[in-house]
């Protein structure tokens, strides 16, 4: 199957980039591959295994993105001071309003020079239904015209097949 039908096409952002967005990249970026995936497994397992656990995992959202090549990346969202280009702290979720001088890195940072995406979205835990979810949760490319379910559930096959089990959520 050709990506463009696995993932959809790959497209520039579906809204403004922040300036830090095209020079900074997340100190948690880390490109999924049987090499790394024992990174994402041991922060998304983490979460049971004591109660700061829980409480510290919970609260992040880990962004991905699957890149032109079909490659996938991750990062934990993070905030930078837009001067010195120094990592500040992990973002909860909530997004906290941010003083001057700070930006969050969003889904645009994970990406190269040409910030272009076939998708994108946040892995988290949900405690409705007590299990970690894969959503489509990025404005900028998560929700945009042409993504469907049938995009999100490829997208959690990549994380499947290195035995990440998550549950698609898709929000449109």
């Amino acid at each position: 199957m050709e990506l463009d039908e696995l993932y959809g096409p790959c497209r520039p952002a579906g809204a403004a980039i922040h300036e830090a967005e095209l020079r900074l990249q997340p100190l948690s970026l880390t490109t999924l591959s049987e090499k790394t995936a024992h990174i994402l497994h041991e922060l998304l397992a983490f979460r049971d295994r004591n109660k700061l656990g829980r409480s510290a995992v919970q609260a992040m959202p880990i962004l991905w993105i699957v890149l032109r090549d079909g490659g996938t990346r991750f990062a934990v969202e993070e905030v930078w001071d837009v001067q010195t280009g120094q990592f500040i702290h992990s973002l909860p979720k909530g997004r906290l309003g941010l003083p001057d001088g700070r930006a969050k890195l969003g889904h645009p940072a994970l990406l190269d020079d040409d910030k272009a995406a076939r998708m994108g979205g946040e892995i988290l835990f949900d405690t409705g239904v007590a299990t970690w979810v894969i959503t489509n949760s990025s404005g900028r490319y998560g929700r945009r015209e042409w993504q469907t379910p049938a995009h999100l559930e490829a997208v959690a096959g990549i994380f499947r097949n290195l035995g990440i089990y998550l549950e698609p959520v898709f929000d449109d």
